[in-house]
């Protein structure tokens, strides 16, 4: 059976401890699963590295490439998935079934979908090879192509990133993540800042002696949430949340210097460089740097593509899907920023992050059945 086999394919990824502290395991996940692809499908593979996160993309190789076809033969819809994940106890690198559960780092947060894509590139092979007259089938086989990196969990530039600049560039990007067969064409863009607000020493019985920057902290912390006020739902507008606070070195002293850590999700109309001279207003004579900038993902939810994604997801599933934005930040940024309509799609999954991490088997084969059904009838 297709799910026995994600399955099996997803407990031996899981024992890899691909995560950022251990190159040595991002080299060997990789090299599990291009041994897989070379000696189970047809696709032609293309191996890369940056700074020391290794890539792999899959491909199959057209008879008769046209003149439009650039040297890599990008295809039309590429499937990406990420076989980093972020660390865990020694024990959730040694994955287990309970019941329709399987647990273990990564079942979630996403070698579950690796492992899918791994047996469709096989299935897909297998139509390729055949040489059917089906000319439908040919061409969308051939039109399918399949990506695994090994850095989204700490920003992706040295993976995703890297390899859009290097060329593949398909007209339909598709990161699988855990989505529970929602579809997300859009999500928040990211901004991290450090601010240092500044004060001045004094001992702390004569506090009118100096300036508490842990006060002027608080201070500013209550004007920069009234102009991004903290939702009491789940609600389509910027979020500020602060991340980290540190300062003072002594109890009997007026602390000096207080650092705060804000992690920023603005939606679009709330520009970064706006954001960024608000909160240089809310900590005047502060230093604001900013640690890191990302694009969100914007992709029209009436593109074919992902209208197409939908209707075989409800003909799979028999239910309608969501098409709904996200919060949180994918790959997908990348290719949506350069404008190649780009989503989010996974199948069941609970825990992404936390030490019960598990995907719901149960649900392998229809979300299966929905790549599948996708690569074989994606043309409009």
């Amino acid at each position: 059976m297709i799910k026995d086999e994600i399955v099996s394919l997803t407990k031996k990824l899981i024992k890899f401890e691909s995560i950022e502290s251990r190159p040595d395991q991002l080299k060997s996940v990789v090299d599990f699963v291009e041994d897989y692809l070379k000696k189970n499908t047809s696709l032609k593979l293309y191996r890369y590295e940056s700074n020391g996160k290794p890539s792999l993309v899959g491909v199959f190789k057209k008879d008769h490439p046209s003149e439009k076809d650039n040297p890599y033969q990008t295809p039309e819809i590429i499937f990406h998935d990420h076989l980093d994940v972020v660390p865990g106890k020694p024990e959730q690198f040694k994955p287990f079934l309970k019941g329709t559960k399987l647990y273990g780092r990564g079942t979630a947060d996403t070698k579950t979908h690796g492992a899918a894509m791994m047996v469709l590139a096989k299935e897909l092979s297998r139509l390729f090879n055949a040489r059917l007259p089906a000319r439908q089938v040919q061409r969308s086989t051939s039109n399918v192509g399949f990506m695994f990196t090994t850095d989204e969990e700490v920003s992706g530039h040295d993976g995703t990133l890297y390899l859009l600049k290097k060329g593949w560039r398909p007209k339909f990007f598709v990161t699988l993540e855990p989505c529970a067969f929602e579809i997300i064409p859009a999500h928040k863009a990211v901004l991290w800042l450090k601010v240092l607000v500044k004060g001045k020493s004094s001992h702390a019985s004569r506090p009118w002696k100096g300036i508490n920057a842990g006060l002027k902290a608080y201070l500013g912390l209550e004007k920069l949430y009234k102009i991004y006020p903290l939702p009491r739902k789940e609600a389509w507008k910027t979020t500020i949340n602060l991340g980290g606070i540190k300062g003072g070195d002594a109890f009997n002293k007026v602390m000096g210097e207080c650092e705060l850590k804000l992690d920023i999700r603005h939606i679009e109309k709330d520009k970064a460089a706006v954001i960024i001279k608000n909160v240089k207003k809310c900590f005047p004579r502060s230093l604001v740097e900013v640690v890191e900038e990302e694009p969100g993902m914007d992709t029209d939810f009436n593109n074919s593509y992902v209208k197409r994604l939908a209707e075989v997801v409800k003909k799979v599933t028999g239910q309608k899907t969501k098409i709904r934005r996200g919060h949180g930040a994918c790959d997908g940024r990348f290719y949506s920023a350069v404008g190649i309509p780009s989503v989010e799609f996974g199948t069941v999954t609970s825990g992404l992050h936390t030490d019960n991490e598990y995907v719901e088997t149960k649900y392998l084969e229809s979300f299966y059945q929905i790549l599948y059904q996708f690569s074989l009838d994606h043309s409009l």
